[in-house]
This record gives C-alpha cells, sequence and structure tokens, in this order.
C-alpha cells in the first residue's frame, strides 16, 4: 500500500476538454498530477469541435493532440496516461485508480472529467445524423 507520501497530489480520470484544463489547473498550482486518458471520447464521431474558445468548428482530435503536447512540453509535474482505469476506491485519505492492465496508480485527490454518455432515442435514422446534423 502506497503512503501518502508516496501518492501524486491528483488523479484525473478523462482526456477531454475538462480533464485536460484540470491537468493545467493543477500543474499551475505546483501539483504532480497523472491524467488517465481511455482514448473514448463523447464527440469521437464528430467533426468539428463546439464551445471550446479558439477552437471551436475545428477537428476534436487535433484539440485533443495539440492540449496535451503543451501540457507534456510545458508542465512537468505532469504525466499522461493512454489507458482506461477500471475502479476507483479510498482508503486511508489515499485514492486507489486500477487500470485495465491491473496497475494501481495512487492519489492524494480525485478529479472525475469523463463527461456524459448520450442515451439516444431508438428512432430509425437518429444515430446516422447524431454529430452530423443535429
Amino acid at each position: 500500500m502506497a503512503t501518502f507520501d508516496d501518492a501524486v497530489d491528483v488523479l484525473i480520470i478523462g482526456g477531454g476538454p475538462a480533464g485536460l484544463t484540470a491537468a493545467i489547473t493543477v500543474a499551475r498550482n505546483d501539483h504532480t498530477a497523472i491524467l488517465f486518458d481511455s482514448e473514448w471520447y463523447r464527440n469521437g464521431p464528430s467533426e468539428a469541435i463546439h464551445m471550446v474558445p479558439t477552437w471551436d468548428g475545428d477537428e476534436p482530435h487535433s484539440f485533443r493532440v495539440t492540449a496535451k503536447h503543451e501540457i507534456e512540453e510545458t508542465y512537468p509535474t505532469v504525466k499522461i496516461e493512454q489507458i482506461k482505469i477500471e475502479s476507483a476506491k479510498k482508503e486511508d485519505e489515499i485514492f486507489q485508480l486500477r487500470d485495465s492492465n491491473s496497475h494501481t496508480w495512487y492519489g492524494r485527490s480525485l478529479i472525475l472529467a469523463t463527461g456524459v454518455h448520450d442515451l439516444l432515442p431508438q428512432v430509425p435514422g437518429f444515430s446516422n445524423c447524431w454529430t452530423k446534423s443535429m
């Protein structure tokens, strides 16, 4: 079991705009963090990102690649892991995350930035139009 001193300051689950923003915020406040990105994104099928200043209408993949690069180049206290987190628990003031390779990660704080999952209505043709015309 990791001790409080062995853990990073913040574990962040989610590699989209919220998780990336959280990583920068944590780093700018001089804390250590690990951001976990499963590479599943709500806007995965979308051709354009919206409601993100300076990126509105641009490709979501480009935004994520650029943001990750900027974080890794600017903030050495943040590590980005491309892996899915399978479980989380808190024991003795330490958060423990287990990833899809059965590795355990430890942190003093946890940020869930996983977004939402759309439940589309079962209307013929609806899912074909989702992210394209609606």
